[in-house]
């Protein structure tokens, strides 16, 4: 009925966000974000039992900001952070990938960029041990793009994409699809009707999604030497949480309708909007009757 049945606080009297958690598969949990323990931020993990009560901490730090924005289990019992650090790397802000062992101690480190800022916001690892980045450039593309990158499981890149037009794109999630490609989610600024829309990309086994709107890009690939320490975190009981419904009884006149727009049957549409083809566009939800257009890319608007 998601009834509290414990919080936990943890934190040494400076700002401490986190950003990112996962069950371990011992039922603890570890999680990640950025701390101001040593005066600068510092991307961080704190390791717990499946109490909340703490086993160990780490901070990952080079002298400037560095951010931990998602964290996993790998398959070998260690742990993997994602982000961003303007410590390490080529420029601005890079992705940064930690890999771990199973104490938090560091396997090994790699930042991935160019001159401007380079935001990573997504991490997946794949059954062959290979890792998946996502997130937004500055550094490649047009105007900010969606961005993502492969790498193996020693951190050498695989591929290097970016997606996305002259207005701003960024990927918030990317997976790995039973045939061996990817799905990319992501919004979009530059590919839609004016404000921002969803963005899906369905990609091959190299990133490719076929469409206009993409370049393969060469990141630098840095290997910093990032500096390890621990903290000590005031571990407190949180006062007990609730919250009360709210029932919407009238969707239809709320500012901004739900609704899901799905294409069928397309025929002949490349990305620039010069066919003569036909595709099927099915809307659920929101409120009735709905228009559609198709803008000057052949992307489909309710």
């Amino acid at each position: 009925n998601g009834d509290t049945i414990w919080t936990k606080t943890y934190g040494d009297g400076t700002y401490n966000y986190g950003y990112s958690i996962v069950q371990t598969t011992d039922s603890g949990y570890i999680f990640t974000g950025e701390s101001d323990y040593f005066g600068a931020d510092n991307a961080f993990l704190i390791r717990t039992d499946s109490l909340g009560d703490t086993l160990w901490t780490k901070t990952y730090g080079g002298g400037g900001a560095g951010v931990g924005w998602r964290v996993i289990q790998t398959m070998d019992g260690g742990y993997a952070l994602g982000g961003y650090s303007n410590s390490v790397g080529a420029g601005d802000f890079d992705f940064l990938l930690i890999k771990t062992d199973n104490l938090g101690d560091t396997v090994w480190t790699r930042a991935y960029g160019g001159t401007g800022q380079d935001i990573g916001l997504s991490l997946v690892e794949t059954p062959d041990t290979s890792y998946l980045i996502s997130g937004y450039t500055f550094s490649f593309g047009t105007g900010g793009d969606a961005y993502g990158l492969a790498v193996d499981s020693m951190g050498s890149l695989l591929w290097s994409k970016v997606y996305g037009g002259t207005s701003g794109d960024a990927a918030y999630s990317m997976e790995l699809k039973a045939d061996g490609g990817y799905a990319i989610g992501a919004y979009t600024y530059s590919l839609g009707a004016g404000d921002a829309e969803y963005y899906l990309v369905h990609t091959d086994s190299t990133g490719s999604s076929g469409a206009c709107y993409e370049a393969s890009v060469t990141p630098t690939t840095t290997i910093p030497t990032m500096s390890i320490g621990t903290f000590d975190v005031a571990t407190a009981t949180g006062a007990v949480v609730g919250m009360t419904g709210t029932t919407v009884t009238d969707p239809a006149g709320t500012s901004r309708d739900g609704y899901s727009v799905s294409i069928s049957s397309p025929t002949n549409n490349p990305c620039n909007g010069d066919s003569t083809g036909t595709a099927t566009a099915l809307a659920t939800g929101g409120t009735a009757s709905y228009n559609y257009s198709w803008d000057e890319i052949g992307r489909a608007h309710v």
